[in-house]
């Protein structure tokens, strides 16, 4: 198959126009058609990265930065629900041997990798990058999956709406902390690369997009017994943000939120954008020592 020029656009709609294909608004499909930022992207998710290494992409649709990372000699597989894109996927990339495909919703199947991954003695099939240009209306749900799961690459790449890019990157205390960046934090620093606006995309999304950049820590800030026990506290905590922290944890441990509370030296009349992750987990060990 002829290389596709991806910053030609007229070039991207004959493609879609000869397979019967459209960008759907539903699944938040739109195509970076900006060289610029294609290379600035691919320079996020291959940086440090030796030859041969793996990358699993989450929702390539026609490959335009699958291509840029294969370009670099690293094995990638991509994520595909959409059935259109993954036959084009499958026919583009057919001579590549360093390229896989897995069909269906990431929300599963990304799931399913990463165990059989897992179940290999020496760990070589795990990713060293996960990455990907997630739609808007479930880019949080994945990326909160993965986190809640402990699927833990030593580097996430993500192109976002801002609005969600900034609430995943969030400091403690800030406006936009909440349980996605509290949950992030255990296991990730986070930075914000750049911004890209509406016109380096087609079509032209309605809001500007951001790529951030989780850099894996040195160790999850938590012990491994208690990680699902944080994630469920974490989620109860900032369920209502308006509400007291004593008010949101009821919902979860009843009339013991006060014993728990006042172990865990959190005051239980703060709103939940006020605890330091340091406050969740100390919660959650309150919690635990009274199971």
């Amino acid at each position: 198959m002829t290389e596709l020029d991806y910053s030609d656009v007229s070039k991207i709609k004959a493609v879609l126009l000869e397979r019967g294909l459209s960008p759907t608004k539903h699944r938040g499909q739109n195509f970076l058609v900006s060289d610029s930022y294609r290379k600035k992207i691919a320079d996020e998710i291959t940086c440090s990265l030796p030859s041969g290494s793996i990358v699993w992409e989450i929702g390539p649709g026609l490959g335009s930065i699958s291509d840029a990372i294969l370009k670099r000699s690293l094995c990638l597989k991509a994520f595909e629900l959409d059935y259109g894109f993954s036959c084009f996927l499958k026919e583009y990339y057919a001579n590549n041997p360093n390229f896989s495909l897995v069909e269906g919703d990431a929300l599963k199947t990304l799931f399913c990798e990463y165990e059989k991954a897992l179940s290999n003695d020496d760990n070589t099939l795990l990713p060293e990058v996960i990455c990907g240009n997630l739609p808007y209306n479930v880019g949080t749900v994945i990326i909160a999956n993965a986190l809640e799961k402990q699927l833990l690459p030593k580097r996430m790449v993500f192109t976002l709406q801002k609005e969600v890019a900034e609430r995943l990157s969030a400091k403690p205390l800030s406006s936009e902390w909440g349980s996605l960046a509290s949950l992030r934090e255990l296991s990730y620093n986070a930075k914000i690369a750049f911004d890209i606006p509406p016109s380096a995309f087609y079509p032209h999304p309605k809001v500007t997009s951001s790529v951030v950049v989780l850099e894996k820590k040195s160790e999850v800030l938590i012990e491994k017994t208690l990680y699902d026990k944080f994630v469920v506290v974490n989620r109860a905590l900032f369920s209502q943000k308006r509400k007291t922290v004593r008010n949101n944890l009821q919902q979860l441990i009843g009339s013991s939120s006060d014993e728990v509370l006042k172990n865990s030296k959190v005051d239980p009349s703060i709103r939940p954008e006020k605890l330091l992750l340091e406050d969740i987990i100390n919660i959650t060990k309150a919690i635990r020592s009274k199971e």
